[in-house]
């Protein structure tokens, strides 16, 4: 193990290592996450190099940056440029991308523990690769996943010890903060460790800090006003809708402290009491030490981040990427002192334990929980290669199903939107709450009253929407059954989604009464 790393020298034996078990990520993660993996990165790319598909608000509005979609884009105009923009290619592409980033992001985490801890980081090794949530985002197009790797890179950069400083490390932040504005929460009490550290705070500031940060910060206020098609700041807007309008709780709220008792346990899983030991005991025994002490230093940054995130409303797993790195790091170091005086046998157990806990929550995951939408698109594709006068409708949450990066055809299709109230209207309701509500009036006022004529060739939903009137009405016959989940929990989603396609004769004695 010690082989594959060494002082000053990038180990490129350990990230041909890494790399190889972000592929077998690649191949075992077949499943979707969340909405963000596809309509916040893929969906915008595809949007800007083949000039079609939909565009959330966000994008709209300004609120998001173009930096990781960037990246993406400019992968697909090399597909496009060399004539091999398939469907597979779009789909698996940026996926191998960022993989690939992620695998470069693990060789800076294993160099990081290495450098600190004195060559010793076989349990940091370990338990990076065995943190089923790392592998499980790996390789999905997640900008919190990216932001997950540069703050892996920025750990390595940044000037641990007092009166030390990097400028790779200024530089990193200041793109972190502008590709995800929270995390300027994150690097806040580091940067302000690192200037007070200094012997003149205030010139150290305006010498390092100011100029890189102006300088990064112009080149990404420049990208992203050309990209939107006008002069936008984007931290700033995502600030303003966000904390200032708080529409972020429009898509869901959680209590204070489900962070500490839901959030971490979810993402750390087997590492979450070595964590919360090490977390605490630093907390209690070296927190007066901090500038002198990694961990310690690692411990304010985590508390303060679960502090502020904990008053947010709005709380998903993937928030707490950026601090993975740190959390393994602190976890890993418990293992590391315990296994110097633990029998042989029984640091073996540990381990085969978390290897066989991280594999069995990675498949289970990656091949039986919420598979069904990719496979649904896949259906679809083949459909679109033998007409492509189509028009598809998904009944189902709003961007359940990613839409024209798996598609990549400029057919019809239709989503419910879930619009946050921008204006602030008085009980308003996004169309998908309306959607589910009322159902049935829905479908009436929309195929019936207003567009009796644009019924779609195809339904796609969730089995656990029941609307067998509407499908016998409207003469819409099953085409395709989908397993999804194993364990079905969402109210609105379920364990398979149904494909309905309409009966064409009927849809041609309608369309000819119609007109």
């Amino acid at each position: 193990m010690k082989t594959l790393v060494s002082y000053g020298k990038f180990p490129y034996s350990l990230w041909f290592v890494m790399l190889f078990f972000r592929c077998v990520d690649l191949v075992w993660i077949q499943s979707s996450y969340v909405p963000d993996e596809y309509w916040q990165s893929l969906e915008v790319a595809h949007n800007k190099v083949f000039g079609y598909g939909y565009l959330t608000w966000e994008w709209t509005e300004g609120i998001r940056s173009y930096i990781y979609v960037t990246l993406i884009s400019g992968l697909y105009y090399l597909l496009k440029f060399f004539d091999m923009d398939t469907a597979e290619a779009i789909i698996t592409s940026p996926r191998i991308l960022q993989g690939i980033i992620s695998s470069i992001a693990d060789v800076y985490f294993i160099r990081w523990v290495h450098e600190k801890r004195n060559g010793q980081y076989s349990w940091a090794f370990i338990s990076w690769v065995t943190c089923y949530f790392i592998s499980y985002c790996s390789t999905r197009t997640l900008l919190n996943t990216f932001e997950m790797n540069l703050t892996t890179i920025a750990l390595y950069y940044y000037p641990w010890s007092p009166k030390a400083n990097n400028l790779t490390f200024v530089l990193i932040v200041t793109l972190l903060v502008f590709a995800r504005p929270t995390a300027a929460i994150v690097w806040l009490p580091f940067v302000l460790i690192n200037i007070v550290s200094m012997r003149k705070p205030l010139n150290y500031f305006l010498t390092t800090y100011l100029p890189i940060g102006l300088l990064v910060s112009g080149i990404c206020i420049a990208l992203d006003s050309w990209m939107h098609g006008s002069i936008v700041i984007t931290p700033w807007n995502f600030f303003k809708f966000n904390v200032l309008k708080d529409v972020g709780s429009h898509y869901g709220a959680h209590p204070s402290l489900w962070y500490f008792y839901a959030g971490i346990p979810a993402i750390l899983g087997v590492h979450t009491f070595t964590f919360y030991y090490g977390f605490l005991k630093t907390i209690y025994n070296r927190l007066s030490k901090y500038q002198h002490d990694v961990e310690a230093q690692m411990s304010v940054c985590i508390l303060w981040t679960l502090l502020v995130y904990s008053f947010l409303p709005h709380k998903e797993f993937r928030f707490l990427m950026p601090l993975l790195p740190m959390m393994i790091y602190i976890s890993s170091g418990i293992f590391s002192r315990w296994s110097v005086t633990a029998s042989s046998a029984l640091i073996y157990i540990v381990g085969t334990i978390m290897i066989l806990t991280n594999m069995i929550s990675v498949l289970y995951l990656g091949q039986f929980h919420q598979v069904g939408t990719l496979e649904t698109m896949s259906n679809l594709r083949e459909t679109i290669k033998n007409d492509t006068n189509i028009k598809i409708v998904f009944l189902a949450p709003c961007h359940s199903f990613p839409g024209y990066s798996h598609l990549h055809a400029n057919i019809t299709t239709r989503y419910l939107s879930c619009l946050p109230n921008l204006e602030n209207e008085s009980d308003y309701q996004d169309e998908t709450e309306r959607f589910y509500n009322n159902t049935a009036q829905w479908l009436n006022i929309e195929y019936t009253t207003l567009y009796p004529c644009t019924l779609p060739s195809h339904l796609v939903f969730f089995n656990s929407l029941k609307i067998p009137k509407f499908l016998s009405v409207k003469n819409y016959t099953l085409h395709k059954e989908i397993f999804n989940n194993l364990h079905y929990s969402q109210p609105r989603e379920g364990e398979s989604i149904y494909i309905y396609r309409r009966k064409e004769i009927m849809a041609i004695i309608n369309q000819k009464t119609c007109c």
